[in-house]
C-alpha cells in the first residue's frame, strides 16, 4: 500500500493527501514492504489489516520517508502482523 503526496507540487497541481483510510486488506508474501507512506501526508489510518510474511521474506513491513514533506497524524490500530 502506497501513501504519497510531493510536497514539492502545490495548488492546483496537487492538492494533497489527508484522510487516506487502508482496511480490511489480507496481505500474504506481498514482498520487500506492505506499507510505504512518503511525503507530506496528513491523518492517514490503517486499521483491521491482516498481514502475513513467510520466514523468509523482509522484515521491513513499514516505510517511511519524506518526498518534500513529512508525515502528520499516520496512525496503525487493530492489524495482525503474523509470520
Amino acid at each position: 500500500m502506497l501513501v504519497c503526496d510531493n510536497g514539492g507540487e502545490q495548488m492546483p497541481d496537487n492538492i494533497g493527501n489527508i484522510g487516506t483510510i487502508i482496511r480490511y486488506n489480507l496481505s500474504v508474501n506481498d514482498g520487500d514492504h506492505t506499507f510505504h507512506i512518503s511525503g507530506p501526508v496528513t491523518n492517514t489510518h490503517i486499521y483491521n489489516n491482516t498481514i502475513y510474511i513467510g520466514p523468509n521474506a523482509a522484515d521491513q513491513l513499514v516505510v517511511s520517508d519524506s518526498w518534500g514533506g513529512l508525515q502528520n497524524g499516520t496512525v496503525f490500530t487493530n492489524n495482525v502482523f503474523d509470520r
